[in-house]
């Protein structure tokens, strides 16, 4: 890529146009615009261009070509990352909505999903199925980096993560070879790679294109809702929740909510419990015992709960800066303390602070039986902060980070699906120990950091471009 203007990338695309069953979009598009419109009004890209292909030997022609020239290649599924690394200034972007397949197989409990897929798209296709994935708790964010970054759902708890759900996923490799894994590989290589897939995050060993995961039968009647508190009660539901839920079983999994909407701070649990209704009940009862303003804790399918509080997390236009990480024991009183304390002096509206209990099957895999490390902890915690204005970038950011240092010292890590541009410690935070294995992997897999972007694996590190 010797012109900077972009005149090389232009013969190049126009050259690959010809050969492609897909498309490619130029800026000033519907198509373009479509891809480039990310969760995040705070940071633009404009790429040279958008390449949209039909079909997997269309990402091996991609390949191909953009290698051999010297074009940076990344790649979007959902845009969900508030840091939009999907996306590029300095080269092209391959979008993979058009790759749209999906299948249901009762017989073997499995789905077999294209990687251009969202959630939504997932759950509206298996409702009437029978079965449930383990998918994302938000309809707008795609199966892939979901699944490859780990994979939070509300049926982790008690079926795991995306990524032990994972049984087989096809790429595209840095080289262009088509190859698929699983969990009974024999070449080492490959065994490494499919563990690497599995917690190392997407856009940094190879282009994934299907995924095989299993799949659980639906329960009728689930108990799903919310309950609210005004912020005043806040500290007294909490310090009995933070032990409480470590006796709860695994199926339970209230979402902690700290909201400062219209100014008026809440405490809110977004509730589901993969089990019958009354016995949902009757485990929630000690919290309901606190009096809850608000509790709309109904009877409903997984599917009717995912309709109801599954929208869309987009920032429409609004700015976002995500801090987030794990806790390592149970919430302390300073801990909760410090959380109130930040969503009231919150300068927006917008944000919010969630923490989301872990551990039940989760805890049970190893920490490096795949590569997503955070496996001991208790919980995690995020901090989303949502602002309208470019002029109070500074304002909102400082305060994420001034929240984020007050509670350090009870947390630890962080989450390769919710990266932070302005985390140094980034490898340890995200991979611990598991980095090496990483890097091991991707000398072998992709040694001349064709897939790249500011915190891929092998990113700064020397060693790996010596293979």
């Amino acid at each position: 890529m010797k012109d900077k203007e972009g005149a090389d990338i232009q013969v190049v695309l126009k050259k690959l146009e010809h050969t492609l069953t897909g498309s490619i979009a130029y800026p000033g598009s519907e198509a373009y615009e479509k891809c480039i419109d990310i969760d995040n009004g705070r940071i633009k890209y404009t790429p040279f261009a958008v390449i949209y292909p039909d079909n997997e030997m269309d990402i091996v022609k991609i390949v191909n070509i953009t290698k051999a020239n010297g074009i940076h290649l990344t790649v979007r599924n959902g845009g969900h990352n508030a840091v939009d690394w999907c996306l590029n200034n300095d080269g092209v972007v391959l979008d993979m909505r058009n790759l749209n397949s999906i299948s249901v197989d009762t017989n073997n409990e499995t789905v077999t999903i294209s990687c251009g897929l969202l959630w939504g798209y997932v759950y509206q296709f298996m409702k009437y199925s029978g079965y449930v994935p383990i998918g994302g708790g938000a309809v707008s964010v795609g199966v892939t980096g979901f699944t490859l970054g780990g994979g939070y759902s509300y049926l982790s708890r008690s079926k795991g993560l995306g990524v032990d759900n994972l049984l087989s996923i096809n790429v595209v490799t840095a080289d262009g070879e088509i190859i698929s894994l699983g969990k009974n590989e024999t070449d080492p290589n490959k065994v490494d790679l499919f563990w690497a897939l599995r917690g190392g995050g997407g856009g940094n060993f190879a282009i994934a294109t299907q995924m095989t995961c299993k799949i659980y039968k639906e329960l009728p009647e689930c108990l799903s809702g919310t309950i609210r508190w005004d912020i005043e009660h806040a500290k007294e539901v909490l310090m009995f929740y933070k032990d409480w839920m470590l006796t709860t079983p695994n199926e339970i999994d209230p979402l902690i909510l700290l909201s400062n909407a219209k100014n008026n701070p809440t405490l809110l649990f977004l509730v589901y419990y993969n089990g019958p209704y009354e016995k949902g009940l009757e485990i929630m009862k000690p919290l309901l015992d606190f009096k809850p303003q608000q509790n709309t804790l109904v009877k409903s399918t997984f599917y009717e709960f995912m309709k109801e509080y599954g929208a869309p997390t987009d920032s429409k236009g609004l700015s976002t800066y995500i801090k987030a990480g794990n806790i390592k024991q149970t919430m302390s009183e300073n801990f909760i303390d410090a959380l109130i304390a930040g969503i009231k002096k919150a300068p927006s509206k917008e944000t919010q602070i969630g923490v989301e209990y872990a551990g039940g099957v989760i805890a049970q895999v190893p920490s490096d039986k795949t590569a997503y490390p955070w496996r001991d902890i208790v919980a995690r915690w995020e901090i989303k902060a949502t602002w309208e204005n470019e002029k109070n970038d500074q304002e909102n950011i400082e305060w994420a980070m001034a929240l984020a240092e007050n509670i350090k010292t009870e947390t630890a890590g962080a989450d390769v699906n919710q990266q932070d541009q302005f985390l140094e410690s980034w490898r340890e935070g995200y991979y611990t120990a598991n980095y090496e294995r990483l890097l091991k992997t991707k000398k072998y897999w992709d040694a001349e950091n064709y897939f790249h972007f500011p915190q891929s694996i092998g990113k700064f590190d020397s060693e790996a471009h010596n293979k």
